[in-house]
Parts: structure tokens; C-alpha cells; sequence
């Protein structure tokens, strides 16, 4: 009798000693539930993506920001305070239609991408026409240097990091209309007008573009690489601090940027809605109405975003890659930079990176050319 009892006692204490351990060793960790829509969502908190057990995660108690991502929906992010009174939350993403891959496409579903800004529509009529090629793309020389490229921060995306770059031409203003008809005889674009970016061209349909225009003018262009479009981008401004212009040509987007609020039939105010640009009739404007930038160069920032030659990575340029870094070997995902028509503000800034499909056009994405 006395043997059982001393055994009960001695149970008793290893799981008093066993409990206060694990609250010891979870401080003031709580126990956090996160539903999601769909349920495979990513969640990252304060940039963090995290692990969950089925719907839950262990957080301390405090105020985080958080976003909610999948590939084939809007991204959403908001802040949340974890409390014990409150510790359950629930995201229902909506889906985006910019990621639809149309059924002839060979081009896989990319898992993961998170684009940043709205398509109003890919059902844009493809316009057959004529113009003869009989004008030269003006180009600006980008003087080579050193450059602190991305953002400081905890965001790998954008980190910080140091590069070095050669000489090269930029054309001044976005491949206009006019000169995609002259070498490929179509119009793809969703806002039909010559003076204004092309648009709604898909990665690869560029590089055929640019196989036909080198044959034509016997040149060779090319598509800007990430590092040496953020460059131009910058207008060459950058204190010893590593500070730069926000936008390209300065701070303040209205002088510098079409985008959402501006886009339109009136500017528009408050958050970012996407039924908002479709009924304000949101569209591109013709090339060069806004300031350029230092190095006189338009609409790097806004009207519509730009393809780069680079394959995606978050990790590339923490490689430590910095002479005339052209990006990963192969990839599944191009990059394009630049705020566009229908961006965020948040989306505008020069250091900002976007990834989509190459195969696929986007009607709020053009490009611009370099020459070495």
C-alpha cells in the first residue's frame, strides 16, 4: 500500500516537473489559429513564412504584420495583435485573373509567384496592322558605375547589395505601339493608341520581336537586365548613405508616376480596388507626358511595368554577384519591374521586384531596350 502510494507521489511530481518545464520553455507563447482560402496558402508574419500544424502556430503575444499569398489569387496583408483573448484568425484570398494560363499554353503553373497588381482583362482584340519601319529608337547613354541596389531590410527580395556596371544605351521612352506594329504587323494592346506602350506582350513574344527588329537595323538590342534597369532607374542619385529617389526622377509619384489614382477619368482616393480601376477606366498614357529622370529617361516609374532579361530568384543577389550580374541560368519565372497603370502605391517604388510567367502576356506590362 505504502509502495503504491510513494509510486502515485513520485508520478504526480514528474508531471507537475514535466508541465512547468513546458510552460517555461514557451514563456508566453499562445497557441494561434489561421485559417485560410484556399487552405495551402503561404503565411508570412513580419516577413517570416511560417510553419503551421494544421491550422495553428505558436506566436508571443504582441502586434505583427501578416500576409496571406498563392499563386492564382490577390495577396492580402494586414496587422494582427495576439492576444489570450483573441488568438484566431481567418483570410479568404480572391482569386486573380492575371494568372489564368490559357489553355494552348506549354508554360507551367509557377508555384508561389505573388503578383503584386491587377490585369482589368486578357481578352484584348488583337488588331491587325501595317506600319512601314522607317524611324530610329531613341536611345540615352547610362554612364557604368557602382550602385547600391534594393532596400534595407530584413526582405531578402530586395536586400541590399552592392553592384558594378558598364556603359550602356537605354531607350528613352517604352516601346511604343507604333514601333511593335512596324516589326510584328499586330496590335495585342488593350488601350488602342500609337504614342502609347505597347502592352499585353508575354516575355517571349518580346524576344521575337527583337530577333526581327536586329535583322531590320542590323543593331543588337536587347532587354534590359534587372540590375541595370533599377540603375537607370535611379537617375543615378544616391548619397554615401545609400538613400535614393523613391520613384524614378524624385518622391513625388503624381509628377512622376501613372498609376492607379491618376490613370483615369478622375483620381481616384482611399484603398486600392480593383472594380474601382475597371469603372474609373484606368489606361496607359501616351509616352513621355510626366518628368523623366536624371538621366532623361520617361515613365520608369508607372504606366506600364517593364520585362527584364532575368530569370526570378529571391536569392540571386545574396550570392554576392555584383560585376554586371544578368541573374540566375534558368528559372521559371521572368522579372519585370516598374510600377504600372493599376499599381499600389506600395508597388511603385524603383527597388520593388515582380516575377510572372514568360509565356503569357499582361495588359499592364510593356518593355524598353538597351544597346551595349
Amino acid at each position: 500500500m505504502v509502495k503504491n502510494t510513494l509510486t502515485k507521489i513520485i508520478l504526480i511530481f514528474i508531471l507537475v516537473i514535466s508541465f512547468s518545464f513546458s510552460v517555461f520553455s514557451q514563456g508566453s507563447m499562445l497557441i494561434v489559429t489561421i485559417k485560410t482560402h484556399p487552405q495551402d496558402a503561404i503565411i508570412k508574419i513580419d516577413n517570416k513564412i511560417q510553419e503551421r500544424e494544421g491550422n495553428q502556430i505558436y506566436l508571443a503575444k504582441g502586434k505583427y504584420h501578416i500576409m496571406i499569398e498563392k499563386y492564382g489569387y490577390y495577396s492580402y496583408e494586414t496587422d494582427i495583435k495576439v492576444s489570450r483573448k483573441k488568438a484566431s484568425f481567418s483570410f479568404a484570398l480572391k482569386e486573380d485573373p492575371s494568372t489564368i494560363v490559357p489553355k494552348h499554353s506549354t508554360v507551367p503553373i509557377i508555384d508561389n509567384v505573388n503578383i503584386m497588381d491587377t490585369i482589368i482583362s486578357n481578352d484584348s482584340l488583337v488588331v491587325n496592322q501595317k506600319i512601314e519601319y522607317s524611324f530610329d529608337i531613341e536611345m540615352v547613354e547610362v554612364k557604368g558605375g557602382e550602385y547600391t541596389m534594393g532596400k534595407a531590410g530584413k526582405d531578402t527580395k530586395t536586400k541590399l547589395h552592392y553592384i558594378s556596371l558598364d556603359t550602356f544605351s537605354m531607350s528613352k521612352y517604352e516601346i511604343s505601339q507604333e514601333i511593335w506594329i512596324a516589326i510584328m504587323d499586330v496590335n495585342p494592346s488593350k488601350t488602342i493608341a500609337l504614342d502609347h506602350p505597347v502592352e499585353n506582350v508575354s516575355w517571349d513574344e518580346v524576344q521575337e520581336f527583337i530577333k526581327k527588329l536586329n535583322a531590320k537595323t542590323g543593331l543588337s538590342y536587347r532587354l534590359p537586365t534587372e540590375a541595370e534597369w533599377e540603375y537607370a532607374a535611379s537617375g543615378g542619385i544616391q548619397s554615401e548613405s545609400g538613400s535614393r529617389n523613391r520613384y524614378s526622377g524624385g518622391n513625388n509619384i503624381d509628377e512622376l508616376c501613372w498609376y492607379w489614382r491618376n490613370s483615369g477619368d478622375t483620381i481616384l482616393a482611399g484603398r486600392w480596388d480593383n472594380e474601382r480601376i475597371k469603372e474609373n477606366h484606368c489606361h496607359t498614357h501616351p509616352l513621355g507626358e510626366l518628368k523623366a529622370n536624371n538621366f532623361g529617361i520617361y515613365d520608369m516609374t508607372g504606366n506600364v511595368s517593364e520585362w527584364c532579361s532575368d530569370w526570378y530568384s529571391e536569392e540571386y543577389y545574396l550570392s554576392g554577384i555584383s560585376k554586371n550580374p544578368k541573374g540566375p541560368r534558368d528559372g521559371k519565372a521572368k522579372v519585370y519591374r516598374g510600377g504600372s497603370y493599376v499599381s499600389q502605391v506600395r508597388s511603385c517604388p524603383i527597388y520593388y521586384r515582380f516575377y510572372a510567367v514568360p509565356g503569357f502576356g499582361y495588359n499592364y506590362i510593356g518593355f524598353r531596350l538597351v544597346l551595349d
